[in-house]
């Protein structure tokens, strides 16, 4: 039976540009699930804050779903950590949106923290069930970053608590993040679903002559990391494997390339010469940007590393099939969906046993698993991996038939049985 759903994604645009401080793996979660939802006859609202002003305010996305951006506080890019302040306003403007246009939803989802607040409200008001996806936890995050001048939101661990004991389920993506849930929060386990992330698998597959496309040379090795540009993701470990590695191989021709952030202008070529921290947009990406390049620098790895830029979701693919491994050096991943999509293009992953990362890769067959801030260890990984292209290859290839178990389709059909269940 159709559901009539409003979808709560307030802090990030799901079809927003990627490589944000705010806009990454989620913005891909919500994009596709929403995509599979109306495929499957369910007809999707997604509210989103408005942050651009020439942005259309109500899209239709396809014949069942449509994106509505809703004006609450300035229409520009805020700090996430002072989005608080106006999820009142959103909430009355989604009330004044609904009441005028007589709809009636049969139960609302919420993704993220701070949406989970604008959801609780909805959910009251409407009489009708929530379901959250957190994406990240708080408390998950203060705990990694406790070492960097980290700030978050001051409330947001306790208003996690409150929205996992108000709301009717809560999706998770692992086994890790459900436990993590369970202990941080003491929330009954009934109420939590392990559904993982899916991959697009007709658009992520291998492609060929892409190394060659995309400028790159046939005698060098190139690692590339895929995301955010944030502390979490560890980008300085990386650079302190790179610095083992050109010590335990000195005659290794390697390359490392970052994909992710918000430049000022577009990156429109490969360019290994490394974007500068004044290319970027935020104060947080310059900031980390000049830090990594600063210790690039310091190890004499400033000809082995490079940023550049974002690229579109569609693009992400050629570079999965151009690069030789793709290496994931996160302190922390609910569930690392860049390595689900590289998989699927037979590129064989690196990445510390953090979080859920080992639902992510199957260790030894998909890739390989290094024991968390053990850079050294990371580093030999790479050097294997180069020099043996047979199993590089062997776990390219079951990393594609693995791939091939995951669908959003699949990840859809796994959450409307959650549905299901609360509207009976």
């Amino acid at each position: 039976m159709s559901k009539k759903i409003a979808l709560i994604s307030y802090h990030t645009d799901p079809f927003s540009s990627l490589g944000g401080d705010t806009s990454g793996g989620m913005n891909v979660y919500v994009r596709e699930l929403t995509k599979s939802f109306s495929k499957l006859g369910h007809k999707i609202d997604v509210f989103t804050r408005s942050d651009k002003i020439r942005s259309e305010k109500n899209k239709p996305l396809d014949g069942n779903s449509r994106i509505i951006r809703i004006l609450a506080g300035p229409e520009k890019k805020i700090d996430k950590n002072k989005l608080s302040n106006y999820t009142t306003k959103f909430t009355e403007q989604i009330f004044s949106f609904t009441n005028k246009e007589k709809h009636k939803y049969d139960l609302v989802i919420s993704h993220y923290w701070l949406s989970g607040i604008i959801g609780k409200k909805l959910s009251e008001r409407w009489k009708i069930p929530l379901i959250i996806r957190f994406h990240t936890l708080g408390q998950q995050k203060k705990d990694i970053l406790n070492n960097f001048s980290f700030y978050e939101n001051k409330n947001r661990i306790k208003t996690e608590k409150k929205l996992c004991e108000f709301s009717h389920a809560i999706v998770v993506s692992s086994k890790n993040e459900k436990r993590a849930i369970i202990k941080e929060y003491l929330i009954d386990t009934n109420k939590i679903h392990i559904i993982p992330c899916g991959v697009n698998l007709d658009f992520f597959k291998p492609k060929k002559n892409t190394k060659i496309n995309l400028g790159l040379q046939k005698n060098t090795k190139y690692f590339l990391t895929v995301g955010r540009i944030d502390p979490v993701k560890g980008l300085d470990l990386f650079i302190h494997s790179l610095s083992f590695l050109k010590r335990l191989n000195p005659q290794l021709k390697f390359h490392a390339l970052h994909i992710g952030g918000e430049v000022k202008k577009k990156n429109k070529a490969c360019n290994l010469k490394s974007l500068d921290s004044g290319d970027f947009q935020s104060t947080s990406q310059k900031k980390e940007v000049k830090r990594i390049l600063n210790l690039s620098k310091k190890f004499h790895l400033s000809d082995h590393f490079s940023f550049i830029g974002s690229k579109s979701h569609e693009e992400l693919s050629l570079w999965y099939s151009a690069v030789d491994i793709l290496a994931i050096p996160s302190r922390y991943e609910t569930f690392c969906l860049v390595a689900l999509e590289a998989a699927s293009c037979g590129l064989p992953t690196i990445g510390y046993k953090v979080g859920g990362m080992s639902e992510s890769i199957e260790e030894n067959f998909t890739g390989i698993l290094v024991p968390e801030r053990r850079t050294s260890e990371f580093a030999l990984a790479l050097n294997n991996l180069v020099a043996d292209i047979k199993f590089s290859k062997k776990l390219g290839k079951f990393g594609r038939k693995r791939a091939q178990t995951f669908s959003w389709e699949k990840t859809a059909k796994s959450e409307i049985k959650v549905w299901e269940a609360l509207t009976v």
